[in-house]
């Protein structure tokens, strides 16, 4: 008897000390600005102009529209999904946080099944563009902003 009192103790601290971390998981904020990338022709949107020598350096376009910005809260392994306007999905699972960097799953779906799927490390408070899918006559690219508050 004094054996099972103490599991169902145990237990009863395991379970506290769980629920306890998860709630203290610092939520993970994460911008998502939608940049519609072309040659169609040479146009640059002034509310992306923060990051536009990052495009031109790592894109070869001459046009970048911002066309959409979502903002989302999240914790540490629970995805965070924002539709796109081609059908698909983006979808963005923090990881992990360590040294100042957090770890990214990021997944762009079709309903045909993943049409990326990969992971980056990004500084907290920082920035990270990422290609992603085609678009009309060019690609959406994704400028990701991520940050915790603890």
């Amino acid at each position: 008897m004094k054996i099972l009192f103490v599991i169902i103790i145990s237990s009863i601290v395991f379970l506290h000390t769980f629920i306890a971390s998860a709630q203290r998981s610092p939520a993970v904020f994460i911008k998502v600005d939608v940049i519609y990338a072309s040659n169609e022709r040479a146009f640059i949107d002034k509310k992306i102009s923060r990051i536009v020598n990052d495009l031109k350096s790592l894109f070869a376009y001459s046009n970048y529209e911002l066309i959409d910005i979502h903002s989302l809260e999240t914790k540490y392994h629970q995805t965070g999904q924002i539709p796109l306007p081609n059908a698909s999905k983006l979808q963005i699972v923090p990881l992990a946080e360590q040294a100042g960097y957090i770890l990214l799953n990021v997944l762009v779906n079709r309903s045909n099944g993943y049409i990326m799927n990969t992971n980056f490390r990004i500084i907290n408070g920082g920035t990270i563009l990422v290609g992603g899918p085609r678009y009309k006559k060019g690609v959406l690219v994704f400028a990701i902003t991520v940050e915790t508050m603890r």
